[in-house]
């Protein structure tokens, strides 16, 4: 999980996944860790992730979100 994270690509947890087939049109929301199941009308409920990690794969991996914050603390000196 921390190197999907690390290279800024969304992963997420579900406890029971009998209700996904291959196929399955899912649409994920990461803040809220909702995973609708648009063919079977169903709602899956993941872990959410906290702020600081869903920061870092916004902003594409953690060596990016470093680099962010670097520029960020620069501009604000």
């Amino acid at each position: 999980m921390r190197n999907a994270i690390n290279m800024g690509l969304p992963i997420l947890e579900i406890e029971d996944i009998r209700g996904i087939k291959e196929g399955d049109y899912l649409e994920v929301d990461l803040s809220s860790g909702s995973v609708m199941n648009l063919t079977e009308h169903k709602e899956h409920k993941a872990k959410s992730l906290p702020k600081f990690i869903q920061e870092i794969i916004k902003s594409g991996g953690l060596l990016k979100w470093i680099k962010r914050r670097k520029l960020d603390a620069k501009r604000t000196k």
